[in-house]
């Protein structure tokens, strides 16, 4: 089987895509698959933070295909500088140890 790329068959067994799938069968299962995890993460997200939940109140989630991701809100530095706190999803006390890592994925 020629994959779209030498990962395809680690996805289609870390997320339970039939072998038997192919071509835009399997780029549609996939897309599905992505749209359910980002809507549990913006869902968790929501449910155990204060700054989630009050800043995705009036979006329309769950989202019901990809390209609804352009709907949801940016988060802004000043949003974390003047809030920090409302971005725990767990108790503070249940926090060991803070770790920053550089990233190519942020300009500042």
């Amino acid at each position: 089987m020629i994959g779209i790329t030498p990962l395809e068959m680690w996805i289609r067994d870390k997320i339970s895509i039939n072998h038997n799938v192919m071509g835009r069968s399997f780029i549609e299962a996939l897309k599905a698959y992505q749209l359910q995890k980002i809507n549990e993460v913006i869902n968790y997200a929501r449910q155990n933070t204060s700054f989630y939940h009050r800043h995705l109140i009036s979006n329309r989630i769950p989202l019901s295909k990809l390209s609804d991701i352009t709907h949801i809100p940016f988060t802004y530095p000043r949003d974390l500088a003047d809030n920090p706190f409302g971005f725990l999803a767990v108790r503070q006390d249940d926090v060991a140890r803070i770790v920053t890592l550089r990233t190519s994925g942020s300009t500042g």
